[in-house]
């Protein structure tokens, strides 16, 4: 077997997310032994090489712990430490992670708002499309996303938009809108009771409070989201470049 897939992504990544989902759905059940590298390599018809790449990433996570001169055994407690930026990039994560992920919609509907108009830059008394998921991984809800966007700009959306398809991904496949700039805030609170609903946590736990304009390629706005994050899952990191990002909790 090649020692790749396609043309970029290496085989150890495709065993690594292989063995992983092994560990996070239960097949491999707290500190069971893993196969062997011999036996994985026969099993994955690779080398050792690449076997071992895919063990070394499961263990830098603590998805593998690894005792010597006995095995390396599956930890299913280990958490996803990998970034994400939000709904935009969901999907993509979660794919790569090896993991289950949905985009359940509570609410589609025409509204009229007149402080979301007017950080859209339009008229107060113009439609909007109200689009409410919840975003979640492994079954379990991380994330409350609501989107508001100018009716007239994206004519049925409400009907193109689906749970099987990323709400950017439908505007660049069917209205040719890339979002390609966005201004965030980010508050901390305590959640709602709506909120620890959706999210199945109880009144002590914290959310972030991320409200967002996203700006098209043609740096008109197009969007005004607010996203509810749970602060026991999820850190947010700020780097040097002033450039925000999410990652799963250790």
């Amino acid at each position: 077997m090649s020692e790749t897939l396609g043309i970029m992504q290496p085989l150890y990544q495709k065993i690594y997310s292989e063995i992983k989902q092994t560990i996070i759905n239960g097949t491999l059940s707290q500190s069971e032994k893993l196969p062997s590298e011999n036996e994985l390599c026969q099993i994955y018809n690779v080398s050792r090489i690449t076997i071992r790449k895919a063990l070394d990433l499961l263990t830098e996570e603590g998805w593998v712990v690894k005792i010597q001169g006995k095995g390396s055994f599956a930890n299913p407690d280990a958490k996803l430490r990998s970034k994400i930026t939000g709904p935009a990039r969901f999907s993509e994560f979660a794919s790569s992670q090896g993991s289950t992920h949905k985009s359940i919609i509570l609410k589609r509907e025409i509204i009229r708002d007149d402080s979301i108009a007017k950080k859209l830059g339009i008229n107060h008394d113009e439609d909007l499309l109200f689009i409410k998921r919840v975003l979640t991984l492994n079954e379990e809800p991380l994330m409350i996303d609501q989107a508001w966007l100018p009716a007239r700009f994206f004519p049925n959306l409400l009907t193109e938009v689906s749970e099987k398809m990323s709400l950017y991904k439908t505007l660049a496949t069917h209205y040719n809108t890339l979002v390609e700039h966005s201004q965030k805030e980010l508050n901390v609170d305590l959640a709602n009771q709506e909120q620890q609903k959706l999210l199945h946590i109880d009144t002590t736990t914290p959310v972030f409070i991320v409200n967002k304009i996203a700006e098209n390629q043609n740096n008109l706005p197009i969007e005004v989201s607010e996203m509810v994050v749970r602060g026991d899952k999820m850190t947010y990191l700020i780097d040097d470049s002033l450039n925000g990002q999410f990652k799963l909790n250790e």
